[in-house]
């Protein structure tokens, strides 16, 4: 009799919410392509982007060493420090583009770039609560592989996104 192998239904439900994140940005991503010939373009990204995309890297390989080691605490909360520093970065990336004048409202590109970077904020705020939260039931008590490997993976691909989008705007700006 051949073995079934079967996914575990919290693995599916987050393939599932990953997915629904991909097709939500991929459809972004063709609407600013759509609207390109439209839009008032920046002369450059903003800077900070550069430095937030190493941030998300960072964290994470710290997230993945957090998974892996047994000082799983540590990792845990660099991990958390290294993403509460990216949204602060994201916050001022807006910033940079507020001084470059370009709005929310009044320029498309402002519009996506916002869209674009506050959307990933918002996921990311989620995977930080996420993680906020393993660390507080950890200090109570061993927190099982599979809450381990769901957060893991969730950070990894909202790393994943953020270079995509990174990658995206610079070669679409």
């Amino acid at each position: 009799m051949p073995s079934q192998r079967t996914i575990h239904p919290k693995i599916l439900f987050l393939w599932l919410a990953m997915i629904s994140i991909t097709m939500t940005f991929a459809a972004l991503s063709s609407a600013y392509l759509v609207k390109k010939g439209d839009l008032l373009f920046l002369q450059k990204l903003p800077s900070i982007f550069n430095y937030n995309t190493i941030i998300i890297i960072l964290s994470s390989v710290t997230g993945q060493i957090a998974y892996k080691v047994n000082k799983k605490k540590f990792w845990l909360a660099l991990t958390i420090i290294l993403a509460l520093f990216f949204l602060y970065q994201q916050y001022q990336a807006w910033q940079q583009l507020i001084a470059l004048q370009i709005y929310f409202v009044g320029n498309p590109i402002g519009s996506f770039f916002y869209i674009f970077t506050g959307l990933h904020a918002l996921h990311l705020i989620s995977g930080i609560l996420a993680l906020l939260t393993m660390y507080i039931i950890s200090l109570i008590k061993n927190i099982g592989i599979l809450y381990w490997k769901i957060n893991v993976h969730y950070w990894h691909f909202l790393t994943i996104l953020w270079l995509y989008l990174y990658i995206f705007l610079l070669l679409n700006h």
